[in-house]
């Protein structure tokens, strides 16, 4: 007869096992996680400054070619 709740003894154990593992991957998870973001941030900002410039040069090179429109003579 089954009373209801109870679980037999095989899951019970089963689960104390893995207790102990879940524990300790929760603490080592912020350590984990500092040591992966710097190399991320840094390649972030990389990436960021990149972009920052490849948008300058690209709106110096239109100034340039309005500038060089504006003041070359007619023909």
């Amino acid at each position: 007869m089954l009373v209801r709740g109870a679980e037999p003894m095989e899951k019970r154990q089963r689960r104390i096992l893995f207790q102990p593992f879940l524990i300790s991957a929760k603490s080592l998870y912020p350590a984990i996680r500092e040591l992966a973001t710097p190399a991320a941030v840094s390649r972030q900002e990389r990436s960021d400054r990149v972009s920052e410039e490849a948008s300058y040069h690209r709106n110096l090179h239109f100034l340039l070619y309005a500038l060089q429109l504006h003041f070359s003579p007619a023909t």
